[in-house]
């Protein structure tokens, strides 16, 4: 029994989209309103949002595969020292 790290890429931006979602919305749904929920997901979960921040050279999502199975999303996001 293995967990690996998989980069993510752009092409796999609709399953991406998915899995977000329905982690977001198994641990956090039964904490927020349905029009909560909707709205996040609008606004901060849809395709385009999460290709911009796929797009991003500063920070990259990987697979966590656990049993050859992509179960959840890791982001990694690197902030510059000033």
């Amino acid at each position: 029994m293995s967990v690996t790290l998989d980069l993510i890429s752009i092409q796999s931006l609709h399953k991406l989209v998915q899995l977000s979602v329905q982690t977001f919305e198994e641990t956090f749904g039964h904490k927020n309103t349905k029009e909560n929920m909707a709205w996040y997901f609008k606004t901060k979960m849809n395709p385009e949002q999460l290709k911009k921040e796929l797009l991003q050279t500063n920070s990259d999502f990987y697979w966590i595969l656990f049993r050859k199975k992509n179960n959840w999303v890791f982001k990694i996001k690197l902030q510059s020292r000033t």
